[in-house]
């Protein structure tokens, strides 16, 4: 049951933020410590946005319709805290390998289609690398580069895309859907 809000009308405020340092150094680093970890279960996933899109990318997931998926969910509290979590509806790590093609786009799209009065579903994209990757959206296809630490925050009706990376093997990002009757309290709204 989706619990509604009095008094909130989130259609008034922005879609999409920026918010740089996220989190804390101290909260951060032992996020990151165990995303960048050898020891972290990669899984191999066909399909990057469909399963027959001919992609390939490794996944971790962390919490979905079944509930907590990962042993180390509990470490990843501190990033549904600061995001204002209510519920969760899934977190997931992607891994993207290197792309040789400069300006190579994943399909445009979103994480669901769920509408309600109050506008209250979000995604975070919370980033765990420094490189020339980007998740760009449809609607004026402006990128926002990967930046350890940086949060992009939207609401989850609006069309995206991953922008692989050429300049780093690896590109790190935590995908976030979840509904919550705020908007983020700062950042920078684009």
């Amino acid at each position: 049951m989706i619990k509604k809000t009095p008094n909130k009308d989130n259609s008034r405020v922005p879609d999409r933020w920026i918010i740089d340092n996220f989190l804390p150094l101290d909260v951060y680093k032992p996020v990151e410590n165990w995303v960048l970890g050898e020891e972290t279960p990669w899984y191999k996933h066909d399909g990057v946005v469909n399963d027959d899109d001919g992609r390939t990318r490794f996944i971790h997931s962390l919490y979905g319709a079944n509930g907590i998926q990962s042993n180390n969910y509990a470490g990843f509290e501190p990033v549904f805290g600061e995001l204002g979590v209510q519920p969760l509806l899934r977190a997931k790590l992607n891994l993207d390998l290197r792309h040789e093609k400069i300006g190579d786009t994943y399909k445009f799209h979103t994480d669901h289609h769920y509408v309600t009065e109050d506008n209250c579903f979000w995604t975070c994209i919370l980033n765990f690398s420094d490189c020339n990757g980007a998740t760009i959206f449809e609607s004026d296809g402006a990128p926002v580069k990967s930046k350890r630490n940086r949060a992009i925050i939207f609401r989850s009706h609006l069309a995206h895309a991953g922008c692989p990376q050429t300049d780093s093997l690896m590109r790190y990002v935590l995908n976030v859907n979840y509904l919550s009757p705020n908007a983020p309290g700062r950042g920078n709204p684009f």
